[in-house]
């Protein structure tokens, strides 16, 4: 199986979910201007249904200037979304703003989410394994006792390139890696914007461990 029909089968496997959970652990280095690191981390919890949506909620064991924005998203299967911090609605948002809100501190916002809810919230299907762009099989790996295929991918949108670790029989998304740089051929450039490859995609290096996974199928 190449690296594209493992994206189709998990796209397809999350649009089939009635109820997904998960919890995980994100880790995050930023690199400045003057190539300082600087690192954070984050635990993170998952609840989804097919009749309630989801909620998306992350702590990172100290104030930070995203957990000052918040520290929860809810998306409405109807598409309608809220931000929370401590529990509390601060401002109702479009889900496309909940997710990039989600994904401020990383990439947690679009790993995962906009395969799971392609279907309620349109414009996800501009997002994470919806929009690739190149993809590449490169080998497999254990992530968890699971035995995963490893799918590198450069995206047409966030979280724009990296790599994900997708289990071999049930294609659950187990985990997902970036690096600072990437790699693609020159004559295949073209199909970027020329921003992609001088800011964004070099300022961070990131690791998202998708953990205690429970799901139940709709069909």
């Amino acid at each position: 199986m190449n690296a594209d029909s493992i994206i189709e089968k998990t796209i397809d496997f999350y649009r089939g979910l009635a109820s997904y959970q998960d919890c995980g652990y994100s880790s995050v280095i930023v690199y400045d201007a003057q190539e300082r690191e600087l690192s954070h981390s984050a635990t993170f919890q998952t609840n989804y249904s097919v009749q309630k949506g989801l909620s998306l909620s992350w702590y990172a064991g100290q104030e930070t200037m995203l957990s000052r924005v918040a520290d929860t998203i809810e998306i409405g299967v109807d598409g309608a979304s809220q931000i929370k911090v401590n529990q509390k609605v601060r401002k109702k948002c479009t889900a496309l703003q909940a997710m990039r809100i989600a994904g401020g501190g990383g990439n947690l916002g679009f790993v995962v989410l906009p395969v799971l809810m392609i279907e309620a919230v349109k414009h996800f299907k501009s997002f994470g394994l919806n929009s690739v762009s190149l993809s590449k099989l490169d080998g497999e790996a254990i992530v968890d006792d699971v035995e995963c295929s490893i799918v590198k991918v450069v995206l047409s949108e966030m979280p724009w390139f990296g790599t994900y670790y997708i289990g071999k029989s049930d294609f659950v998304i187990r985990k997902f890696e970036r690096e600072r740089t990437v790699d693609i051929p020159k004559d295949m450039r073209s199909k970027f914007a020329d921003d992609f490859f001088s800011e964004y995609p070099e300022l961070r290096t990131e690791k998202l461990w998708f953990k205690d996974i429970k799901f139940a199928r709709a069909r």
